[in-house]
């Protein structure tokens, strides 16, 4: 039988020494927040409360949707969260126009990241140049003026 060393690591846990409990990553959203912010308005800044409540905001939807496509997957007895659970989960989640929107946002962003995995070969995605911006801005001009004003 093999000797038993001294101490033995388990899940990042001493056994027979001082137990530290590990810091759980919190998500952050902040990076893509601030990015959002100066591309709609670029001289603006945002103040540490108020990106701390984006950020929230955004953990919040981020996880209502989680959790309705997880509820979908499992009434369907899928194991894969696929894109039309999103889709479906969102319409549930969302009200109305809002779900409407965030689908629509959902499947371009979808498109994009699919367009260019594909042309590039280690399967990351590059960054959209600014050709394929215009063409896919098109399609945001014409439907902009279909939208009805609150």
């Amino acid at each position: 039988m093999a000797p038993v060393p001294s101490t033995v690591m388990k899940k990042n846990v001493r056994i027979d020494g001082p137990t530290k409990k590990r810091a759980k990553k919190k998500e952050n959203f902040g990076s893509y927040i601030f990015r959002i912010l100066k591309q709609v308005h670029p001289s603006l800044g945002i103040s540490q409360k108020s990106m701390a409540f984006f950020n929230s905001l955004a953990a919040d939807m981020l996880d209502k949707i989680a959790t309705e496509g997880a509820r979908l997957c499992k009434q369907t007895n899928k194991s894969t969260l696929s894109s039309a659970d999103i889709d479906s989960a969102i319409k549930l989640v969302y009200p109305g126009e809002l779900s409407k929107h965030a689908v629509g946002e959902a499947k371009k962003a979808l498109s994009r990241y699919n367009l260019h995995t594909k042309s590039n070969s280690s399967g990351r995605a590059k960054p959209v140049a600014a050709s394929s911006r215009s063409e896919l801005n098109q399609g945001k001009e014409s439907h902009a003026e279909e939208a009805t004003p609150l």
